[in-house]
């Protein structure tokens, strides 16, 4: 079995982010109505849900990135 190594590297040059940021946005477009609604009903509704119970939980303190 090979090994799989992530090697950072550094050139000195600012990375260009434009493909990505533009591939990001087409795929935003593709799969959002104008209204910013999901064109997959399903999709929608689960997002309709999961906003409900995150505003319903909002003012519950939460403990992120601690372990107790």
């Amino acid at each position: 079995m090979d090994d799989f190594e992530i090697v950072a590297e550094y050139t000195g040059t600012e990375p260009n982010l434009s493909p990505a940021a533009s591939a990001f946005a087409r795929l935003i477009k593709s799969i959002t109505n104008a209204d910013g609604t999901f064109t997959d009903t399903e999709l929608e509704a689960e997002f309709q849900n999961w906003e409900k119970e995150k505003t319903a939980g909002a003012g519950t303190p939460t403990a992120v990135g601690k372990e107790h």
